[in-house]
């Protein structure tokens, strides 16, 4: 059991009416507990936030999304998403022949050693 006094400590601890930072400067909603986390824990290929400039007024509507039309972030997504591709194939090549030139290196010191 818990006094309400006890309980109430804890709630006003938690802060739930202060608003939580997504990113340096932007600020979002107000009533979460934030986790911070290692940049690349959790990697998002995509941003599934989309921002629109202008007013917030309930009573504006919403910009309209032109369908079948390739915005400009989505080419510069796809552009992002090749590169982090390219890097990856380069890194476990660059691996692969790293491994190659040090097995070939052990291979010639063992056979160095043998005909002495």
């Amino acid at each position: 059991a818990c006094t309400k006094r006890r309980w109430e400590k804890f709630i006003a601890s938690l802060e739930l009416e202060k608003k939580l930072e997504f990113d340096e400067g932007d600020l979002g909603l107000a009533g979460g507990i934030q986790r911070v986390e290692p940049a690349g824990h959790n990697r998002v290929m995509q941003e599934s936030i989309r921002r629109f400039g202008g007013p917030t007024s309930a009573d504006s509507p919403w910009p309209e999304e032109k369908l079948g039309e390739v915005d400009e972030d989505d080419r510069y997504d796809r552009l992002e998403a090749f590169i982090q591709k390219a890097i990856r194939r380069m890194t476990r090549k660059m691996a692969t022949v790293r491994q190659q030139r040090s097995n070939s290196i052990h291979s010639s010191e063992k056979s160095f050693g043998s005909d002495a």
